[in-house]
């Protein structure tokens, strides 16, 4: 059974800020870094924290369907299962999309509000990688931003 507490019963110290000590100023570090160093600062990242180093942070199409074309070839059960799970996720978030609907309502007289979807541009994903490389992370993020209408995913 689920425990239904008022806000009214919540202590005051509930609705305080978590403190993240000084790890809040090494990300702020971080992402001023990335922007003003771009992929450099990237490359130098992947480095310190995945212990990778790759020459370029693109990777070409034409390595991408080798790589495809590779694993349907030498592991044709995962390859099936992966475009198995894109396509449930592809046809769920396509029917996801189509329960967002623009609206405008007046509340009140003279109150208006309501909703318009219009898909990002560009969407970044981040797919956690090292040890145990998350590629159900890959379908679950990438695939709604497709159904969305995102032009360009940077993974």
């Amino acid at each position: 059974m689920i425990k239904i507490i008022n806000y009214k019963d919540l202590k005051d110290d509930f609705f305080n800020g978590r403190d993240f000590g000084s790890s809040i100023d090494i990300v702020k570090d971080i992402l001023l870094n990335v922007k003003t160093n771009g992929d450099k600062a990237l490359l130098e990242y992947g480095t310190k924290f995945d212990v990778s180093a790759p020459s370029s942070l693109e990777i070409p199409q034409s390595e991408l369907k080798a790589a495809a074309q590779k694993m349907q070839k030498e592991n044709p059960e995962l390859y099936k299962s992966l475009c198995y799970s894109h396509d449930l996720a592809l046809r769920f978030a396509k029917k996801q999309r189509e329960s967002f609907d623009n609206f405008e309502v007046e509340l009140e007289p003279g109150l208006f509000t309501g909703q318009k979807n219009i898909p990002v541009e560009k969407a970044g994903v981040y797919v956690p990688a090292g040890r145990f490389p998350l590629v159900s992370t890959v379908v679950m993020t990438v695939t709604p931003a497709v159904a969305a209408g995102v032009k360009e995913i940077i993974l």
